[in-house]
């Protein structure tokens, strides 16, 4: 068969080959990345879902919790309650059944009984909230403590709600909770709400009345639900039961629809789940998220009862999870008709390969031809040169190399000289390299550093000799295994230098790792090690190519100098006085326990706060005195070396303290700092000195009075009789 042909066949078979496996993988790689991304994206939106009902379903409670807490809810629930504690148990009961049997029934709104719980002031200021919020709101109600509804915004179907469910659960035996009643279907609204139910409290804490808010269920998911439906038309956003009544989802009406069994499962595991299931040969991607609140939640129950005298299908202790449903074939739809896009394009591109091929090769073998005549003539004996016309290809370069050839066969390949040459420099090469191994050996002594290797396919070790000297290992084998020297690593140093080395393998991550061993002889050394990590040609890691160093002697220095500076830290906590440094930024950099003790705080409340600002009370500190502070660094101003302030503690109390002052300097003579002492001034010594001074000094003009220089006076004559006596 012709080069052409061959060319042409080799191509048309090498490209389906490669088409098809390639097509393969793409789709198999596309859709594994297509589900990856889908699963994440769904778990993502279902949690966002959650956990933006669960916020308005906080915010509905902080809503109705401060309505509850206004002065007319209160001021009605007092007045109310004095009304019915007036009555004996035996007549409020008596009176609380005539009271519930007139309101329900009477119809007529307009009724006086009816308009007194409709239009006292409590009610009106109920209705002028609930028309603030119309989409919101199905009905507002208060009662006492009793339970009797005292203030209304609609015509209820009861009074007396003691008894209900909701206000039990609320009440809590007079604890009392906020209760989130999942009611289902209220006759009095004529729709689905769910309420919210939060005691009221006097002053003292005793319940003092209920206050119910029912909210309408479609304006709750309007701002989470509906929205994702509006984003996402392919797939399908529910709020579901445990028990797999639909709460909340798009043209369905609640409550009237459930969701297929075998999603129960795994509503009941309360977490976020996000997966591929197959159910009746219907593939589906499917996503759930709890609504947290509903299930289990500080200081607020949720609940409901299946069904009253005013409402139909309610909760039955159930939480409430986000579902999203969504077909397999929607989501591989883009990806099945981009590889049937693939599979047209490949085969027009091979097509006009295999064509290119054909002419390719007719070209290509035309000096094939010429070549084999050439090669013909050289095997007969005729070593003249042929002149062709010689190609930029491979062609040429082959017919080059036979024009080579022919002339290298009447010469000698290497004359003497040119050999005794290569040898003379191979041996300057070897000494040069013993140099260098014995210059690197030096070197590494000196420094205390030793290199090595680890070989991951025989997994031993090996190691130069200033890193076995460092291990103390005799070198009586060319490599040692890797369990031997992880035997010497300090077993709570391991885990740490295990984790270095799995970071390398796994991440490519270099090591740089600080550990302690215990050399074969007993030794305790402190190693810093350095390593990368080297692969094949195929990217498989073969060794680990790294350096030791021993840092013995710096880790004992910094160790001493640590137990060094905790004893000073000592030294400056039994001072009985306040030892303080600020930076230059008016930063607290140090303070002993005295400090801490004078002002009420722990020291890592202290450390790193700016000391005028947090320290300094509001009346003394200002802007001058901070930009005074900042003036000593500058050289513009001067550190007083004694002065008295008062500091404020954690109590909010006042402190005067009595300060000595010095700055601190750098190598570079520098301030970076001041280091004051501080002596708190008690009360007693301010009184003392203000004694002092209403005994010797003039309270108008403030002037030494009479008695101040009579007694200095005195003392003057006593130490001028002491000196003449002392003379004669």
């Amino acid at each position: 068969m012709k080069l052409k042909y061959k060319l042409f066949f080799s191509i048309i078979i090498i490209g389906v080959f490669a088409l098809t496996l390639g097509l393969i993988g793409v789709y198999h790689f596309t859709k594994i990345e297509t589900i990856n991304v889908e699963l994440a994206n769904d778990s993502k939106n279902v949690e966002y879902i959650s956990q933006t009902i669960e916020n308005d379903l906080l915010e509905l409670v902080r809503l109705t919790t401060t309505l509850a807490n206004t002065n007319v809810v209160k001021d009605a629930l007092i007045s109310s309650n004095n009304d019915f504690s007036s009555l004996s148990v035996s007549e409020r009961e008596q009176t609380i059944f005539d009271l519930n049997n007139t309101w329900m029934n009477t119809s007529d709104v307009n009724d006086p009984f009816i308009k007194e719980r409709m239009e006292n002031d409590a009610a009106l200021y109920l209705v002028s909230q609930e028309n603030k919020y119309p989409d919101l709101y199905g009905e507002i109600f208060l009662t006492n403590e009793y339970g009797v509804m005292i203030s209304t915004t609609g015509k209820l179907t009861t009074l007396a709600h003691h008894d209900k469910y909701w206000w039990q659960g609320a009440y809590n035996d007079g604890e009392g909770i906020v209760y989130i009643d999942d009611r289902g279907y209220d006759d009095s609204v004529a729709g689905y709400v769910l309420g919210i139910v939060v005691p009221i409290y006097d002053d003292e804490n005793n319940i003092i009345g209920i206050l119910k808010s029912n909210f309408n269920i479609a304006y709750i998911f309007e701002d989470s639900v509906t929205n994702f439906h509006n984003l996402n038309l392919e797939g399908e956003y529910l709020v579901v039961r445990t028990l797999g009544l639909i709460v909340n989802g798009k043209d369905i009406e609640p409550l009237s629809e459930s969701v297929p069994e075998y999603l129960l499962s795994y509503l009941s595991q309360q977490t976020i789940i996000s997966k591929e299931i197959n159910f009746e040969n219907n593939d589906k991607f499917m996503a759930i998220s709890p609504i947290n609140l509903t299930f289990d939640f500080n200081d607020i129950e949720f609940g409901g009862s299946y069904e009253s005298i005013d409402h139909l299908g309610g909760n039955l202790g159930e939480g409430w999870s986000v579902v999203y449903l969504v077909d397999s074939s929607i989501v591989f739809n883009e990806i099945n008709h981009t590889t049937m896009s693939n599979i047209t394009g490949g085969i027009i591109i091979l097509l006009l390969i295999g064509l290119s091929g054909l002419f390719i090769g007719e070209t290509l073998s035309k000096p094939f031809i010429n070549l084999n005549n050439y090669i013909t003539e050289v095997g007969k004996g005729n070593l003249i040169k042929k002149d062709f016309k010689i190609s930029n290809d491979e062609v040429g370069e082959l017919t080059s190399s036979f024009n080579n050839m022919i002339d290298h066969l009447q010469l000698s390949l290497t004359s003497k000289e040119n050999l005794e040459k290569e040898i003379v420099e191979k041996e300057k090469l070897e000494q040069t390299l013993i140099a260098s191994e014995a210059g690197l050996k030096r070197a590494q002594e000196i420094a205390k550093l030793g290199s090595w290797e680890i070989d991951l396919i025989t997994n031993t070790v090996w190691g130069s000799e200033e890193a076995l000297k460092i291990y103390e290992i005799e070198k009586k084998d060319k490599e040692i295994p890797l369990s031997f020297i992880k035997g010497m690593i300090d077993s709570n140093d391991r885990s740490k230098v295990d984790q270095a080395l799995a970071d390398l393998l796994d991440n490519s991550t270099p090591i740089d790792v600080t550990y302690k061993i215990k050399t074969v002889n007993g030794n305790l050394k402190y190693i810093n090690s350095i390593a990368t990590l080297k692969v094949d040609d195929n990217n498989n890691p073969i060794k680990i190519i790294g350096t030791i160093h021993n840092i013995t002697k710096l880790m004992l220095v910094e160790e001493t100098l640590k137990y060094e500076k905790n004893i000073a830290q000592m030294y400056l906590d039994i001072v009985g006085v306040m030892i303080l440094v600020l930076d230059v930024e008016g930063k607290v950099s140090l303070i002993n326990n005295k400090g801490c003790e004078i002002l009420g705080y722990d020291k890592d409340e202290i450390i790193g706060k700016n000391w005028f600002d947090n320290f300094i009370p509001k009346d003394v500190i200002n802007r001058e005195t901070q930009e005074t502070y900042s003036n000593i660094f500058n050289g513009k101003g001067k550190l007083e070396s004694n002065y008295n302030n008062y500091l404020i503690t954690s109590k909010k109390e006042k402190r005067l303290n009595s300060w000595t002052n010095v700055l601190l300097y750098d190598s570079n003579n520098n301030i970076i700092g001041v280091l004051s002492s501080g002596k708190y001034i008690t009360k007693e010594e301010i009184y003392k000195k203000k004694l002092y001074n209403i005994g010797y000094e003039d309270t108008l003009t403030k002037l030494k009075n009479r008695r101040y220089y009579e007694e200095n006076l005195l003392k003057l004559d006593i130490q001028e009789e002491l000196k003449k006596k002392r003379f004669h």
